[in-house]
């Protein structure tokens, strides 16, 4: 079986994530942090942090945002930035650590034709689609499939935030020397 990546467009950053409802935390450092607590996507995948004034640049080029949370407040926040779970879990101790949506294939070898991308001789899908879990689990995915099979194999993996690809090879086999 082959895979065909789909062609992704171009999204609104700003727009994803006002159209989505957050929980609020204060960390130890002080800052609001916004963690995602829509049931369709992973809790990690949209977490926000609010800006220091002494950040320069801002994120989102200093826009202002809009955030509705769960208790129908809205949280405003200029030149917030997009974070991640392992920036939370360090302030927070909120650990969201395993709970990315990301959807992951593992094949033999890549093919292009002109834009079209093709994983040839898939190896590994993950079905029925995403699935949520560590983000970097893809990695481990395709390691063990490149030790199995015991040849470099191809990785793609896909986010909310967008998707990335790599060869994988297998881990060396250690040789003894005789003495």
């Amino acid at each position: 079986m082959d895979y065909v990546v789909p062609h992704q467009g171009m999204v609104s950053a700003a727009a994803m994530a006002e159209e989505r409802t957050y929980r609020k935390v204060v960390g130890k450092t002080g800052r609001t942090w916004l963690v995602s607590t829509d049931s369709m996507e992973g809790e990690a995948d949209h977490i926000y942090v609010e800006g220091s004034p002494k950040d320069y640049p801002r994120g989102f080029g200093g826009d202002t945002l809009k955030f509705r949370l769960v208790d129908g407040s809205v949280k405003v926040l200029t030149g917030p930035w997009q974070s991640n779970s392992e920036a939370l879990f360090a302030d927070t101790d909120i650990d969201v650590r395993d709970k990315h949506r990301t959807f992951v294939v593992v094949g033999e070898r890549w093919e292009f034709e002109g834009v079209t991308r093709t994983i040839k001789n898939v190896l590994y899908i993950d079905r029925p689609g995403s699935v949520i879990g560590r983000f970097d689990r893809g990695d481990e995915i395709a390691q063990n499939v490149a030790d199995r099979c015991q040849r470099p194999v191809v990785l793609y993996s896909r986010s909310s935030g967008g998707s990335s690809s790599k060869t994988v090879n297998p881990t060396p086999k250690e040789t003894s020397t005789p003495v």
